[in-house]
């Protein structure tokens, strides 16, 4: 499925897309492309222009305990399929939860992907060169005040906050935040990993992964970014590019 002859070794996007319609733009012809050349994308979409999901899967919807789950999990699904059926073409579109619930595509072997959801919005990693975590959170998130700091950071990153402004720590945090999240989700370490054994540099560096006092604990083989979107969304994604390690 995935050509071994890589486009480039970067996160590309995020782009904004629809899933269906006449608003539908030649973003999915670009991400398709890009994934079987073994490059990587990042796609969001905001729920309210996302079709409602098939029927065939209301039993799953029906189980979610709250509105707003069910229609992150709808969009999300719709999304999904539509970036499966842009890589695989007629073969492609038949979304499956795979280990820890990641999604899989059928029809797009070797095809890593990864997707979060927010208040209103939808935003997806997929890789066809490395393993990829993406996570999105309100960039206006209220975490440094409610003790989540001590949580969340390393030492080294817990200092770097406190010599910020104090209405900068919860912009900061929330990157960190995402950071986190995206690579946990891409290396599969999920929640028995606590957040206080890895950090990252302040804003506006090269991103690293670092150890709890501040040194480089991982090489070029990640990349990482983040970056704000519009109606005050913060992203973060994670790529493994092994033919760089």
């Amino acid at each position: 499925m995935v050509s071994a002859g890589r486009v480039s070794v970067v996160l590309d996007g995020p782009v904004e897309v629809t899933a269906s319609g006449p608003q539908a733009g030649p973003e999915w012809d670009w991400a398709g492309e890009l994934v079987r050349k073994g490059g990587s994308a990042l796609l969001y979409a905001r729920l309210d222009r996302l079709p409602a999901g098939p029927e065939s899967d209301a039993g799953r919807r029906a189980g979610l305990v709250s509105p707003e789950d069910r229609d992150r999990y709808t969009g999300a699904r719709t999304l999904l399929e539509r970036l499966g059926r842009a890589i695989g073409g007629d073969a492609g579109g038949a979304v499956h939860w795979g280990v820890a619930g990641r999604p899989v595509l059928a029809g797009c072997e070797g095809v890593d992907v990864s997707v979060s959801c927010a208040a209103g919005i939808v935003l997806v990693g997929v890789s066809g060169g490395g393993l990829v975590g993406v996570d999105v959170e309100r960039s206006d998130r209220p975490l440094y005040g409610s003790g989540a700091g001590r949580r969340v950071c390393t030492p080294y990153e817990l200092v770097s906050l406190a010599r910020l402004a104090p209405r900068e720590r919860d912009g900061e945090l929330v990157r960190l935040w995402t950071l986190k999240e995206a690579y946990r989700k891409a290396v599969g370490w999920g929640a028995g990993f606590p957040f206080g054994q890895f950090g990252f540099g302040p804003d506006g560096r090269p991103v690293r992964v670092q150890r709890p006092d501040g040194s480089v604990g991982r090489g070029e083989e990640w990349l990482f970014h983040s970056a704000e979107l519009p109606g005050g969304f913060r992203i973060g994604a994670a790529l493994y590019t092994p033919e760089t390690a």
